[in-house]
């Protein structure tokens, strides 16, 4: 079969909500004023920007303007992205079903549905493994004359959302910013408990509403929030069940799995308990 030619695939990206814009790739340089920010998923902008430019790479806009965080693995400079994530995907059976292309330097992109919020790109990760996420970039095949090209594609399954640990990793700089005190005073045993029911109902209403998309990261930060209240004021079972319930009612389960829903609830819920607060 034919590979498309370069305008061709930026046309297709765009049919997916992609933004994209003109690079060369090896190495990557931006053929427009402002890389990623003058990126487009407007048809007749993306056949101005190849006219004078035929043969240039296909670059996409990470982050929310594409709804998209990439997993950039590569082997090169003494770092191996693979072996880095071995262990990982060892433990957690793989990457789930998403959309994957291989690179030149025989590394892969890993593409991931946008969990919401802002998400930072990150160099090194793990060793030899980047983040391209809001105002980042990667290049996409058939970019490099073919260097670039699809192992899962587009369109034969869904994107997939993060993982639970690669949202775990993402936010290892700093467990989600608290919002209440460390220390949690209650007048009476009837007080506590009024509260301990309020927080759970909150969280459930938090992941049940999230709207496609940021279904995930929803979930994983309400378990970090619950997280920190187990157990001085709650079980562990009754958060779970919580959360359970709110990743069905969003469509969260349906979607992804009750597997993917229960390794996020432990991710978050482990995240949380690593910064308990105090119930007097």
């Amino acid at each position: 079969m034919t590979s498309p030619s370069p305008l061709e695939a930026a046309l297709f990206y765009a049919s997916l909500g992609w933004a994209v814009f003109p690079a060369d790739v090896q190495p990557f340089r931006p053929l427009v004023r402002r890389g990623c920010h003058d990126a487009s998923k407007e048809p007749d902008v993306i056949q101005s920007m190849w006219r004078t430019r035929p043969a240039a790479g296909v670059a996409v806009a990470t982050g929310a303007v594409s709804e998209l965080i990439v997993l950039d693995i590569d082997s090169k400079h003494g770092r191996d992205g693979r072996a880095s994530l071995a262990p990982l995907l060892l433990a957690q059976g793989g990457f789930p079903l998403t959309w994957i292309s291989h690179t030149p330097s025989g590394g892969q992109h890993v593409f991931f549905r946008h969990p919401g919020g802002r998400v930072l790109n990150r160099v090194d990760l793990l060793p030899g493994v980047d983040v391209r996420a809001d105002g980042g970039a990667v290049a996409a095949p058939p970019s490099g004359g073919g260097g670039y090209r699809w192992f899962e594609p587009p369109g034969r399954h869904p994107l997939a959302d993060p993982p639970a640990w690669l949202l775990d990793l993402l936010t290892s700089s700093g467990v989600p910013k608290r919002t209440s005190p460390t220390i949690l005073r209650f007048r009476s045993p009837a007080h506590r408990a009024a509260y301990a029911q309020q927080v759970v109902v909150r969280e459930y209403e938090r992941v049940a509403n999230a709207p496609a998309g940021t279904r995930n990261m929803a979930l994983f930060l309400a378990a970090c929030r619950l997280g920190e209240l187990i157990p001085a004021l709650l079980s562990e079972p009754l958060a779970i069940e919580a959360l359970e319930r709110g990743a069905a009612a969003s469509g969260l389960t349906a979607d992804g799995g009750a597997r993917s829903v229960r390794a996020t609830i432990r991710s978050g819920l482990r995240r949380g308990q690593r910064q308990p607060r105090e119930v007097i």
